[in-house]
Protein backbone atom coordinates (compact mmCIF):
# COMPACT_ATOMS: atom_id res chain seq x y z
CA UNK A 1 0.00 0.00 0.00
CA UNK A 2 2.85 2.43 0.76
CA UNK A 3 4.43 1.83 -2.63
CA UNK A 4 1.13 2.51 -4.39
CA UNK A 5 0.59 5.71 -2.40
CA UNK A 6 4.11 6.95 -3.13
CA UNK A 7 3.73 6.05 -6.81
CA UNK A 8 0.36 7.84 -6.94
CA UNK A 9 1.71 10.98 -5.27
CA UNK A 10 4.80 11.09 -7.47
CA UNK A 11 2.65 10.58 -10.58
CA UNK A 12 0.30 13.40 -9.50
CA UNK A 13 3.29 15.67 -8.82
CA UNK A 14 4.83 14.84 -12.21
CA UNK A 15 1.54 15.54 -14.00
CA UNK A 16 1.21 18.86 -12.17
CA UNK A 17 4.73 19.87 -13.24
CA UNK A 18 3.90 18.79 -16.78
CA UNK A 19 0.77 20.97 -16.67
CA UNK A 20 2.82 23.93 -15.39
CA UNK A 21 5.26 23.54 -18.27
CA UNK A 22 2.58 23.91 -20.99
CA UNK A 23 3.18 27.68 -21.47
CA UNK A 24 6.76 26.97 -22.53
CA UNK A 25 5.27 25.50 -25.73
CA UNK A 26 3.44 28.72 -26.65
CA UNK A 27 4.53 30.69 -29.73
CA UNK A 28 6.40 33.74 -28.42
CA UNK A 29 4.96 36.04 -31.10
CA UNK A 30 1.39 35.21 -30.13
CA UNK A 31 2.19 35.47 -26.42
CA UNK A 32 3.79 38.87 -27.02
CA UNK A 33 0.60 40.16 -28.68
CA UNK A 34 -1.64 38.74 -25.92
CA UNK A 35 0.54 40.36 -23.24
CA UNK A 36 0.54 43.72 -25.03
CA UNK A 37 -3.26 43.63 -25.20
CA UNK A 38 -3.68 42.51 -21.57
CA UNK A 39 -1.26 45.08 -20.15
CA UNK A 40 -2.93 47.82 -22.17
CA UNK A 41 -6.42 46.75 -21.06
CA UNK A 42 -5.78 45.85 -17.40
CA UNK A 43 -3.07 48.33 -16.42
CA UNK A 44 -3.52 51.04 -19.08
CA UNK A 45 0.18 50.99 -19.88
CA UNK A 46 1.62 51.42 -23.36
CA UNK A 47 4.49 48.95 -23.35
CA UNK A 48 6.75 47.62 -26.08
CA UNK A 49 7.81 44.04 -25.42
CA UNK A 50 10.89 42.48 -26.96
CA UNK A 51 10.89 39.02 -28.49
CA UNK A 52 13.26 37.76 -25.77
CA UNK A 53 10.53 35.96 -23.82
CA UNK A 54 11.17 32.99 -21.56
CA UNK A 55 8.89 31.01 -19.27
CA UNK A 56 9.73 30.13 -15.67
CA UNK A 57 7.83 27.89 -13.27
CA UNK A 58 9.41 28.90 -9.95
CA UNK A 59 8.60 30.62 -7.59
CA UNK A 60 5.28 30.77 -9.42
CA UNK A 61 4.53 30.57 -13.15
CA UNK A 62 5.68 33.72 -14.94
CA UNK A 63 7.09 34.97 -18.19
CA UNK A 64 10.38 36.86 -18.14
CA UNK A 65 10.73 39.48 -20.86
CA UNK A 66 14.05 41.24 -21.28
CA UNK A 67 14.53 44.77 -22.61
CA UNK A 68 11.01 46.18 -22.68
CA UNK A 69 10.13 49.87 -22.98
CA UNK A 70 7.33 51.88 -21.44
CA UNK A 71 5.72 54.76 -23.34
CA UNK A 72 3.02 57.30 -22.76
CA UNK A 73 1.09 59.27 -25.31
CA UNK A 74 1.57 63.02 -25.24
CA UNK A 75 -0.03 65.11 -27.99
CA UNK A 76 -0.50 62.03 -30.21
CA UNK A 77 3.21 61.23 -29.89
CA UNK A 78 4.59 58.29 -27.96
CA UNK A 79 7.27 59.32 -25.50
CA UNK A 80 9.55 56.72 -23.92
CA UNK A 81 9.58 57.04 -20.15
CA UNK A 82 11.17 53.76 -19.04
CA UNK A 83 13.67 51.15 -20.09
CA UNK A 84 12.97 47.86 -18.37
CA UNK A 85 15.77 45.29 -18.23
CA UNK A 86 13.54 42.53 -16.82
CA UNK A 87 9.77 42.46 -16.93
CA UNK A 88 8.08 39.59 -15.11
CA UNK A 89 4.45 38.80 -15.87
CA UNK A 90 2.99 36.44 -13.29
CA UNK A 91 0.14 34.43 -14.76
CA UNK A 92 -2.84 32.53 -13.43
CA UNK A 93 -2.62 28.73 -13.27
CA UNK A 94 -6.32 28.27 -14.07
CA UNK A 95 -6.25 27.28 -17.73
CA UNK A 96 -2.94 26.83 -19.53
CA UNK A 97 -4.66 25.12 -22.45
CA UNK A 98 -6.22 28.40 -23.63
CA UNK A 99 -3.20 30.42 -24.75
CA UNK A 100 -5.33 33.27 -26.09
CA UNK A 101 -6.75 34.11 -22.66
CA UNK A 102 -3.69 34.24 -20.44
CA UNK A 103 -4.59 36.11 -17.26
CA UNK A 104 -1.85 38.33 -15.81
CA UNK A 105 -1.97 38.43 -12.02
CA UNK A 106 0.80 40.95 -11.45
CA UNK A 107 3.50 42.85 -13.31
CA UNK A 108 7.00 43.28 -11.95
CA UNK A 109 9.52 45.79 -13.29
CA UNK A 110 13.09 44.79 -12.36
CA UNK A 111 16.24 46.83 -12.96
CA UNK A 112 14.36 49.62 -14.71
CA UNK A 113 15.29 53.19 -15.47
CA UNK A 114 12.43 55.70 -15.51
CA UNK A 115 13.21 58.94 -17.32
CA UNK A 116 10.89 61.80 -16.50
CA UNK A 117 10.91 65.39 -17.55
CA UNK A 118 9.59 67.81 -14.99
CA UNK A 119 6.58 68.49 -17.21
CA UNK A 120 5.89 64.74 -17.60
CA UNK A 121 5.03 64.26 -13.93
CA UNK A 122 1.44 64.91 -14.97
CA UNK A 123 1.38 61.39 -16.48
CA UNK A 124 2.28 59.73 -13.16
CA UNK A 125 -0.07 61.92 -11.16
CA UNK A 126 -2.94 61.10 -13.53
CA UNK A 127 -2.02 57.40 -13.58
CA UNK A 128 -1.89 57.15 -9.79
CA UNK A 129 -5.25 58.89 -9.42
CA UNK A 130 -7.05 56.48 -11.79
CA UNK A 131 -8.76 53.43 -10.39
CA UNK A 132 -7.53 50.48 -12.40
CA UNK A 133 -7.56 46.83 -11.39
CA UNK A 134 -6.69 45.08 -8.14
CA UNK A 135 -3.66 43.53 -9.81
CA UNK A 136 -0.27 44.56 -8.47
CA UNK A 137 2.48 46.47 -10.19
CA UNK A 138 5.82 45.89 -8.46
CA UNK A 139 8.93 47.96 -9.12
CA UNK A 140 12.23 46.46 -7.89
CA UNK A 141 15.85 47.62 -8.07
CA UNK A 142 14.97 50.58 -10.26
CA UNK A 143 15.88 54.22 -10.63
CA UNK A 144 13.85 57.33 -11.39
CA UNK A 145 15.63 60.16 -13.17
CA UNK A 146 13.93 63.54 -13.05
CA UNK A 147 15.16 66.01 -15.68
CA UNK A 148 14.44 69.68 -16.15
CA UNK A 149 13.40 71.24 -19.48
CA UNK A 150 17.04 71.36 -20.62
CA UNK A 151 17.44 67.61 -19.94
CA UNK A 152 19.71 68.19 -16.95
CA UNK A 153 19.25 65.66 -14.17
CA UNK A 154 17.60 67.23 -11.13
CA UNK A 155 16.97 64.11 -9.06
CA UNK A 156 17.91 60.44 -9.03
CA UNK A 157 15.76 58.25 -6.83
CA UNK A 158 16.50 54.56 -6.24
CA UNK A 159 13.73 52.10 -5.41
CA UNK A 160 14.55 48.74 -3.85
CA UNK A 161 10.96 47.54 -3.86
CA UNK A 162 7.67 49.33 -4.34
CA UNK A 163 4.18 47.88 -4.75
CA UNK A 164 1.38 49.71 -6.53
CA UNK A 165 -2.04 48.21 -5.92
CA UNK A 166 -5.41 49.85 -6.33
CA UNK A 167 -8.00 49.10 -3.67
CA UNK A 168 -11.35 49.21 -5.45
CA UNK A 169 -13.39 48.78 -2.25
Amino acid sequence: NHKIAIFGLSTAFFLYLLYLSIPSLYDSGRVQKVFNDNISRDFRLNISLSTDISYRILPQPHFLIKDAKLFYNKSNLSTEIAQIKELKLYISKKNFFDKENIEILQVEFNKSNFFLMKKDLVFFKKYLNEKLSKKKIIVKKSKFFLNDDNKNIILIYTIDKSILKFDLD
